[in-house]
């Protein structure tokens, strides 16, 4: 009875919480605002370290089968040398050898049953037959029950990644065997399984009728079942364990994950048809939720409402073939007061910064990608004691006056303050600039601002990426 594997496909990453305190050495407070951009920068770190961990795994999984491989040539070829040594005249050696060369088994079965007293652990087996076919290969044997486990890179859980499309992610399952031997061994056997399972959040493998998630069997050929045996071999059969048991979170459904809903949820089972194992390859697609954990996530979808509810293409992701959208926002204050004339106003603090598009030293903000973005800044006019005194802020793009907000005051009061602000929605071309600056300002006026009270505000976001410049 031989057992393939026991392999679970992720697409959720892993998530820390950070719960201790932050603190800098200067002593100022780390405000909610940053904090979340600092989980959000350590769960970008983390996932990529996750990557490239996993990365690494599956490098080092080939290599060990390469290094299992080259053993077991080695010692054929180490037999055969002796067999045509030269001056090798012993025939009682010769017979040895040959049986030696001859006397790995078929299966693990065959193994127990030569030597009940081996261990369960890594054996060498012939499933097809010595000389002929394929190599022998290097298994697990289960000495209790003479089972075979046949070892691939695919054993750990992976994520598969956000996409759109049907089968947009795909993987191919190696074998520390061939094809050849793992069809002999099904052959010699009663029964065989492969178990996998599938974690997901709003990532069905069917949905409109129109199947996202399949695998190819041994022969290339689609499979579209996740648990049991296609007996029938109906092209496209679609079910999971859930299915099967007809305790599926919809009744209505074959598999849970096939509910539209953005929940966490599994499939897993055992697929028993042996004349189609092993799993050769995976597809999944319509993965595309970057969950958290205790998050939703809006998705902006085109609903064709001349078609009804269960028709395909009733709903369409937008921005979701070959690119993604990406967020691009800041919002910048400044420290202290400002008072220069014709250059764009710097600052001092960014809250959030998305994108690195805003530049504080400079003051300015480059557009990274095309499309339609708002802006807004606010400041305060604070006077001295004057019969007239006048502040101008103005919004510039790629150096051309776009407009501006003022205030003038007579016969003020010293400490008096008066609130400037403009708010602009620009078309942007990726490389574009905008920023904010002082056009005339009367000597007994400055931009109040100082590093307790943060009066000056500069805000900026992008609501609408053009995604065919990007394609």
């Amino acid at each position: 009875m031989p057992q393939f594997c026991t392999m679970s496909i992720n697409q959720v990453g892993i998530f820390f919480i950070l719960m201790c305190p932050i603190t800098f050495s200067s002593g100022t407070l780390v405000t909610s605002e940053e904090l979340k951009e600092l989980k959000l920068e350590f769960k970008q770190l983390e996932t990529k370290l996750e990557t490239k961990l996993n990365q690494l795994k599956e490098i080092n999984i080939r290599l060990e089968q390469k290094v299992t491989q080259l053993e077991a040539k080695n010692a054929e070829l180490e037999i055969k040398v002796q067999l045509q040594a030269p001056g090798s005249n012993n025939c009682e050696t010769i017979t040895q050898l040959t049986a030696k060369l001859n006397g790995i088994p078929r299966t693990c079965q065959d193994l127990r049953a030569a030597d009940p007293s081996l261990p369960s652990g890594m054996h060498w087996i012939d499933p097809d037959g010595q000389s002929v076919g394929d190599s022998p290969i290097y298994v697990y044997c289960d000495m209790t029950t003479g089972s075979t486990a046949i070892l691939h890179d695919s054993e750990s859980p992976i994520d598969v990644g956000h996409c759109a499309e049907p089968g947009c992610y795909s993987r191919s399952i190696n074998y520390n065997a061939s094809i050849g031997q793992i069809k002999a061994l099904a052959e010699l056997s009663a029964e065989c399984h492969q178990s996998i399972k599938y974690n997901c959040n709003y990532a069905p493998f069917e949905f409109d009728k129109v199947p996202y998630a399949w695998w190819i069997d041994r022969d290339g050929n689609s499979q579209y079942f996740w648990a049991g045996s296609n007996a029938g071999g109906l092209p496209r059969k679609h079910f999971c364990q859930c299915g099967i048991d007809g305790n599926c979170v919809d009744n209505s459904l074959k598999c849970n994950c096939d509910i539209a809903a953005p929940i966490q949820l599994a499939d897993e089972g055992v697929i028993e048809d042996k004349n189609v194992l092993p799993v050769t390859q995976l597809n999944f697609g319509r993965t595309l939720l970057e969950t958290s954990s205790g998050s939703t996530m809006m998705e902006s979808v085109y609903c064709d409402f001349t078609k009804l509810y269960d028709n395909a293409g009733v709903q369409k992701w937008i921005g979701y073939v070959d690119v993604k959208s990406a967020p691009v926002h800041f919002y910048v204050q400044r420290n202290s007061n400002f008072t220069a004339e014709r250059t764009p106003i710097t600052f001092d603090l960014a809250r959030t910064n998305k994108g690195n598009a805003m530049n504080l030293t400079s003051g300015i903000f480059t557009a990274p990608l095309t499309g339609i973005y708002f802006f807004s800044f606010t400041g305060h006019a604070r006077f001295q004691n004057s019969t007239f005194v006048h502040l101008g802020v103005c919004l510039y793009f790629n150096g051309d006056y776009i407009g501006e907000s003022h205030v003038d005051e007579r016969n003020t009061i010293t400490g008096q303050r008066s609130t400037v602000s403009l708010q602009s929605t620009l078309n942007l071309k990726s490389d574009d600039q905008v920023w904010v600056q002082i056009n005339y300002i009367d000597p007994e006026v400055v931009l109040d601002d100082d590093a307790n009270n943060h009066f000056t505000h500069f805000t900026g976001f992008m609501l609408e990426e053009e995604i065919v410049t990007t394609i």
